[in-house]
């Protein structure tokens, strides 16, 4: 291991110890107890006694009539509830995270000592990034498939679980470097978790609009897998969700170099 790879070990298990032992901790309870939640009124909407029929191979007539009557999929149907509820809880969780772990620490000034270390102030604020969106999207993931694997036994279509989780970490990117820009910017705690909070909760919900719009789909991408696994393609269309996931990835990678250039010029 050479010196480089040392230190930034050695920042992250440093900034994971100082900026995410509470909030790390507080952040998983609030996702679980939501999706729990989530979850137990998603069960009581379905029938498990229904028959789910397995998901189409790759012939195309198949996929097409298969998708039409998603419906009366049940392990899509509750697959699909959870992952765009879980789209508000991440509008919730993860401002909360990046106030008190990066807004915080320009307040008491551990930034100073986490930036004592030879390490770029890029590659300590990339750390926490990754930190943040590995956290909630995985817990969020994995929650969300696991429980609806024990409700109806596994019978998940490949395709829909991969473009759900592809959306919601999209989702999740955008969420996180937005928070990050608004923390790196205000240095308040307080504006960044309820400013950033309030702006992406209410992005989301005028976003669920029915009505098929670009925008809405890059802003909040798992409203156009939703529309797209429903229609069966014929509201939307596949080549229309590849442009709505596309731009909602490089809208995160965009975000991510403005809070890059904001972060480098930033006073500590």
């Amino acid at each position: 291991m050479n010196e480089d790879e040392h230190n930034v070990q050695s920042i992250a298990a440093l900034d994971w110890e100082i900026s995410f032992s509470f909030p790390t901790l507080e952040g998983f309870v609030a996702v679980f107890i939501l999706l729990s939640v989530g979850i137990c009124m998603t069960g009581q909407m379905f029938d498990p006694s229904i028959s789910i029929r397995p998901g189409p191979g790759f012939n195309s007539t198949e996929r097409l009539e298969y998708y039409t009557g998603l419906a009366e999929n049940e392990a899509s149907s509750a697959l699909i509830a959870i992952f765009t509820i879980s789209g508000y809880i991440l509008g919730l969780v993860i401002p909360m995270l990046i106030a008190f772990s990066l807004a915080s620490a320009f307040e008491s000034g551990l930034l100073e000592t986490l930036l004592s270390y030879p390490i770029g102030r890029r590659t300590l604020l990339l750390t926490k990034l990754g930190i943040t969106v590995i956290l909630i999207s995985s817990s969020v993931i994995l929650t969300s498939v696991l429980s609806v694997g024990v409700f109806y036994l596994w019978q998940i279509p490949i395709v829909d679980l991969m473009l759900l989780i592809v959306a919601l970490l999209s989702t999740c990117l955008a969420i996180a470097v937005s928070a990050i820009l608004l923390a790196v910017i205000s240095k308040r705690v307080g504006i960044t978790s309820a400013g950033c909070g309030s702006l992406w909760i209410g992005i989301l919900f005028v976003t669920s609009d029915p009505e098929y719009n670009i925008l809405y789909g890059i802003l909040n991408p798992c409203q156009i897998v939703v529309k797209y696994l429903i229609g069966g393609g014929s509201s939307v269309g596949l080549p229309e969700l590849f442009i709505c996931l596309s731009g909602s990835i490089l809208l995160g990678v965009g975000l991510i170099a403005l809070s890059i250039l904001a972060f480098e010029r930033v006073d500590i």
